[in-house]
């Protein structure tokens, strides 16, 4: 495999890029619990965060999140809701969707749920750019193929040129056409 502009690995593989050719953090963070173990709420499986993403499915469960004619369910914690909404909602979300059942346990169980969220129908979900480790090449000669690590949290969008040179983590999406549900109306109607 011929190695890119910017960021790679030298042992590469097919499945070490994303679709718009950004090398992705190999698995690291917690292991997906498949139902054993205890939840570790703070952390993430930036593989499970990337594929729940891509393919609508309930970040807990992994199984597809709950749809209905409204749209995608999605449940946000109040803060990032807020910071996300200030910014315009063109940052995106990092949080996946989710099914009905596993929404109604995480806003008893997760502690930055149990703060206060936000439950929303989202009919159009676009993935719009990536959280990750930016990096860039070493400007001085004497370092010549050395990488230097700009930002360890960055959040750029897909079109950003400086892609090429992240190492990303999660993939944001933006939620089109969001709309405010009720959990317990949705329980209600899901009967």
């Amino acid at each position: 495999m011929a190695r890119p502009h910017g960021l790679a690995y030298t042992d590469e593989l097919l499945a070490d890029r994303g679709p718009h050719g950004e090398l992705l953090l190999r698995g690291l963070g917690p292991a997906p619990h498949g139902g054993r173990g205890k939840p570790l709420f703070a952390r993430v499986n930036n593989r499970r965060q990337r594929r729940a993403m891509r393919y609508l499915l309930c970040q807990v469960c992994g199984q597809p999140a709950g749809r209905t004619a409204a749209g995608t369910l999605w449940v946000i914690d109040t803060p990032s809701y807020a910071a996300v909404a200030a910014e315009g909602f063109d940052v995106g979300f990092r949080q996946p969707p989710v099914c009905l059942p596993c929404a109604q346990i995480a806003v008893r169980v997760c502690p930055e749920l149990s703060k206060g969220y936000v439950a929303l129908r989202v009919p159009e979900v676009r993935l719009v750019g990536v959280t990750g480790v930016l990096c860039a090449a070493d400007p001085q000669p004497h370092h010549p193929g050395e990488i230097r690590v700009l930002d360890r949290s960055a959040t750029i969008a897909y079109t950003d040129p400086r892609l090429p040179w992240m190492l990303v983590g999660e993939i944001r999406a933006e939620l089109v056409g969001a709309t405010p549900v009720d959990l317990e109306a949705e329980r209600g109607s899901a009967s």
